[in-house]
């Protein structure tokens, strides 16, 4: 099936592009628009019962990508639906950047069903596999969460206020709890 190669590649073009946004705050609509429509994908895969990340249960995939496509929608649809721009959209860069760095753990965890079953049994894989995922969130939660509040300080436009406020209450109701759970698992992964 063509479905899983295509998400792995899509979540590495996201994080492709979450670099680029840190050098060209331009790219951040793009990075934006790529980042929902894989969460797009993979969230009616889910509905349907079937996820392309390894290990991970429908429902966790769900309520991890749910909240932010509903989040970023209002975004991506005013500036591809109505041709909106607005000089807002470049200044979010340092709040989209690192949540499409992000896709490099997405990414990992789609790629790690043409891994074997020995070599994802490996200390060294686990080990590896969730210091980029506690790295990823850490630079999530620290770089975006500073952003956001940097951004709210600025009073942006209206239409940028759900997409704030939700992001908070994204942060501190997904991402951190994330965050500690992986932090956890590594700490254990360490130990034994």
């Amino acid at each position: 099936m063509m479905y899983k190669p295509l998400m792995c590649a899509g979540y590495v073009i996201s994080f492709g592009l979450g670099v680029a946004t840190y050098v060209d705050p331009d790219v951040t609509i793009y990075a934006l628009t790529d980042l929902w429509v894989m969460y797009f994908i993979d969230s009616v895969q889910c509905v349907r019962g079937y996820t392309c990340m390894r290990s991970i249960p429908v429902n966790d995939v769900l309520r991890h990508h749910v909240p932010f496509l509903c989040l970023a929608f209002p975004l991506v649809s005013a500036y591809w639906g109505y041709g909106m721009y607005a000089p807002e959209f470049a200044a979010m860069h340092l709040m989209v950047a690192p949540v499409a760095c992000t896709s490099i753990n997405e990414s990992i965890w789609v790629g790690s069903n043409y891994f074997s079953e020995a070599f994802l049994a490996t200390k060294w894989y686990s080990v590896l596999h969730t210091s980029v995922t506690v790295a990823a969130l850490a630079h999530v939660i620290g770089v975006g969460g500073y952003s956001i509040l940097i951004f709210i300080q600025a009073n942006p436009p209206l239409m940028f206020w759900p997409l704030l406020i939700g992001a908070l209450i994204c942060l501190t109701c997904v991402q951190i709890p994330l965050l500690l759970r992986a932090s956890r698992r590594l700490v254990r992964l360490v130990k034994n």
